[in-house]
């Protein structure tokens, strides 16, 4: 459960970050097979449908080589 504090906090970094458009690419995908296969993961990612799970490797990590847009558009910071 979250406290409303956490959610205070939440809603506020979502109001930041609401104007930031889904950019056309994560990663600089032309860059080799790996940077296209991450942004092919990313992709298929909600905003707000990220898991543990696609991001939880350092060996598979897609934001390891993500633009920075990538991070506005997730709001990882």
């Amino acid at each position: 459960m979250t406290h409303a504090a956490d959610r205070g906090v939440l809603a506020a970094i979502d109001a930041a970050f609401a104007g930031t458009a889904r950019p056309p690419h994560f990663t600089d995908f032309a860059h080799c097979a790996e940077c296209a296969e991450h942004d092919e993961h990313l992709q298929a990612c909600a905003t707000h449908g990220l898991t543990h799970a696609d991001v939880a490797s350092a060996a598979a990590d897609p934001f390891c080589v993500a633009l920075p847009s990538t991070f506005s558009y997730f709001w990882l910071f």
